[in-house]
């Protein structure tokens, strides 16, 4: 049998506004989301033993039913006859630093699945999406979209496209994971109900002007998360020193970006960071952005 291979992208959040707290125990949320070039690869292989098999050369992810792609499997298939399925993930994205690897991956295996088997499930796709966790409807669209409700409601953003990629991103991944559940606590804790809109960012998309691209990123975590988690407050501090610029968190990190329409200005930034930011210990990734 032939193995399928598929890569799924991170997730980066350019604006995250946390509202009010929801009676189902989520916040109301606004995002303006995209995909980063950084991406997991997951190896779906057929069985003849029944059940689901799942490898990663990450030991920090369950392989069993606590993980997202289990769950996808679970809720695609149901109990329909079927042979048994091999998941292979090579983790590239980091685990807890808000860029949605477990979405990203949840959602290639809904569509790779639901194409590979002809299950034809293609309109039940979003609808389970949403009940695997908050971040999969949208990896399952990707690309530039405005996310709210509890990050379910979806709407693609079109925008002008040009043949090769104007934005890019250089990826900050300190070696430090932030729990979401903690995060959420922490704004709850400071009565943060963010009501800030992303129309001025969008607009600034629209027309490709970096510095007002930059002046409107947003994100109701960056403050409390900074006040909470040393690490990542001390490498605010280095780049703003540094560059006079202030890296946003991607979802409640610890994940941090900075953006510009020029990859050579990102790589004289990382190169900068490598040699002046001592602690803690850090990743550095650019990519192209996909609008």
């Amino acid at each position: 049998m032939t193995d399928t291979v598929a890569d799924a992208r991170a997730k980066l959040n350019l604006f995250l506004a946390v509202r009010e707290a929801r009676p189902d125990g989520y916040h109301e949320l606004d995002m303006v989301n995209v995909e980063a070039g950084l991406s997991d690869r997951l190896t779906f292989c057929d069985r003849i033993v029944p059940g689901i098999q799942m490898r990663s050369n990450n030991r920090r992810i369950p392989l069993d039913e606590r993980n997202l792609v289990w769950k996808a499997v679970s809720l695609l298939l149901g109990d329909r006859p079927n042979p048994g399925i091999r998941i292979e993930i090579d983790k590239r994205i980091p685990v807890g630093a808000g860029l949605g690897g477990g979405s990203s991956n949840a959602a290639i295996t809904l569509r790779v699945l639901n194409e590979t088997r002809s299950l034809g499930r293609d309109r039940d796709l979003p609808e389970l999406a949403a009940q695997i966790g908050s971040d999969v409807p949208y990896s399952l669209i990707g690309g530039l979209c405005r996310c709210r409700g509890r990050g379910e409601r979806v709407e693609r953003i079109d925008v002008a496209q040009s043949s090769e990629p104007w934005l890019h991103v250089l990826l900050i991944l300190p070696n430090v994971a932030v729990r979401t559940a903690y995060a959420y606590r922490w704004l709850d804790e400071c009565g943060i109900q963010d009501e800030c809109h992303p129309s001025a960012l969008l607009d600034a998309i629209e027309r490709r002007n970096i510095g007002e691209i930059r002046d409107n990123l947003h994100n109701s975590f960056g403050p409390v998360v900074s006040e909470w988690v040393p690490q990542i407050r001390h490498i605010k501090a280095v780049t703003k020193t540094l560059f006079g610029l202030e890296p946003h968190l991607s979802g409640s990190g610890s994940a941090m970006f900075l953006l510009s329409d020029q990859a050579g200005e990102l790589s004289e930034m990382r190169d900068r960071l490598r040699d002046g930011l001592h602690w803690p210990p850090c990743r550095f990734e650019i990519a192209p952005l996909t609008l």
